[in-house]
């Protein structure tokens, strides 16, 4: 797979967005990346860090650029993994005692990978395809 017409400006866009060491656009894009990972869809979520990482420089922090970077690999905090994927496996009796953990999370950086890791799975249940023929990505 290659990328073809690129991140939309609208995603650029989060990237710093908000207060903090982690703002909060940082966070969704972080969430994003580990719900790609955790659908089997790591080919994505690398191409999608690879083009946001020129811009993460100059318009994030170091801290929110080590979070995008494990993230991009899959990697984050094992209370928001365990979250994902009680709701991947249908495990509902455990979300929400999972939320709970979530809400734990910095001020809202849990919320926030939260929200971005809800789109992946959100694209997932109404279009199983959507990931694999979007159209910014081609093989």
């Amino acid at each position: 797979m290659r990328c073809v017409e690129g991140v939309p400006e609208s995603v650029q866009q989060l990237i710093g967005l908000g207060p903090g060491l982690t703002p909060s656009g940082d966070d969704f894009l972080g969430g994003v990346l580990i719900a790609l990972s955790l659908v089997q869809r790591r080919d994505i979520a690398a191409l999608l860090y690879a083009d946001l990482c020129p811009r993460l420089l100059a318009r994030t922090g170091p801290i929110s650029r080590t979070h995008l970077a494990a993230a991009s690999a899959g990697q984050g905090l094992e209370t928001l993994h365990l979250a994902i994927n009680s709701v991947i496996e249908g495990n509902v009796e455990m979300i929400p005692d999972r939320l709970r953990h979530v809400d734990r999370i910095g001020c809202s950086s849990g919320w926030d990978a939260l929200a971005g890791a809800y789109v992946v799975l959100r694209a997932c249940l109404v279009q199983p395809a959507a990931l694999h023929r979007s159209p910014l990505w081609t093989n």
